[in-house]
């Protein structure tokens, strides 16, 4: 499995980050004021010019943060992550490590950049499995991209605090001395971790999720991260999925300003949202699987009807979208499925 990451990306002059306009959400939607990818830049490759993104590939230093953060995969890699990790085996010791850091193994996979990983690219990793995960961080303190790396290093936390009762096998750090120990150990911020309970679910009194179901259209792109977590999943048992499901999923509120118009369905890009028909009663359903939490719902509702909490997973904190100015309602349209 030596320089497994070249087995992934092709030998083209093309950049290891590559920028889809047609999946900014910026660009399906003008006054959406989206800005993940541009608050994780710290090259400047990414700026905002005239309401759009612009990407600068010569000014990108490839700490993939970007990618790793952005809903709807419109800063591409050429980094097939979930065909990578789905090939892994089950266990024995995965080492990974970046281009810039020393060989440290006879069999590593080589990635650009550590931050290129997502929660849910972690999930897959650790979840259910036998394995012990080793990253490679020995020269990240010095790397132009150190904060990629203090980023994924408190990603890699948050998905130990929430999803440690599924953890099957190990995760650990080859540190400065080159030795690996257990992630605690690398920086002061993790000490402690090994242990932590699950924390459960974000509340919001007075109001309930809309229906969750299965949505089945082929014209909306369900993203990466989604895929990856599906996989995940997969694998769980019933107890392991409920275990996930609130820790994971964003919600979904529908207040009583929610006219029940068919608006926030046609913007949403993952077709997380469909409005139901029968007769004249009509019924707002939401599929948390596919909703990829980013918020284009909630600020495309004319009425602030929508409010989309993002997943603990992902945000780290109970930080609702699209809510500025709206109050919960007593009695919100929709009806919470379990």
């Amino acid at each position: 499995m030596l320089h497994v990451f070249r087995h992934f990306i092709p030998e083209t002059s093309v950049g290891p980050v590559e920028f889809l306009p047609r999946r900014c959400l910026r660009n399906r939607c003008s006054s959406f004021a989206c800005r993940r990818c541009l608050q994780v830049c710290v090259s400047g490759a990414l700026q905002l010019i005239e309401g759009r993104i612009s990407f600068d590939v010569s000014s990108c230093t490839a700490c993939m943060r970007c990618s790793a953060v952005c809903p709807n995969d419109a800063l591409a890699t050429r980094v097939d992550l979930g065909q990578l990790l789905s090939g892994l085996p089950a266990d024995g010791e995965t080492f990974f490590s970046c281009d810039r850091q020393p060989r440290r193994r006879a069999s590593e996979v080589v990635l650009p950049c550590v931050g290129l990983f997502s929660a849910e690219s972690l999930l897959v990793l650790l979840v259910n499995n036998r394995r012990v995960v080793v990253f490679n961080v020995t020269s990240c303190r010095d790397c132009p991209n150190h904060e990629s790396s203090v980023a994924f290093l408190a990603t890699l936390e948050r998905v130990r605090q929430l999803c440690q009762p599924l953890f099957g096998g190990q995760v650990q750090l080859l540190q400065d001395d080159g030795q690996a120990g257990d992630v605690p150990r690398r920086r002061d911020f993790l000490s402690g971790l090994t242990g932590k309970a699950w924390t459960g679910v974000v509340h919001l009194t007075g109001t309930r999720p809309a229906v969750e179901q299965p949505v089945d259209d082929t014209r909306r792109r369900i993203a990466d991260r989604r895929r990856l977590l599906q996989d995940v999943v997969k694998r769980l048992d019933p107890a392991g999925k409920e275990l996930l499901r609130p820790v994971c999923l964003p919600q979904l509120r529908l207040l009583e300003s929610c006219r029940l118009c068919p608006r926030c369905a046609g913007i949403c890009p993952s077709a997380a949202l469909r409005l139901e028909r029968n007769g004249t009663d009509k019924k707002l359903l939401y599929d948390g699987m596919r909703c990829s939490g980013c918020g284009l719902c909630a600020a495309f509702c004319p009425e602030g009807a929508l409010q989309l909490i993002e997943a603990p997973l992902t945000a780290g904190s109970e930080s609702p979208l699209g809510t500025s100015g709206v109050r919960p309602a007593e009695n919100p349209r929709g009806e919470e499925k379990i």
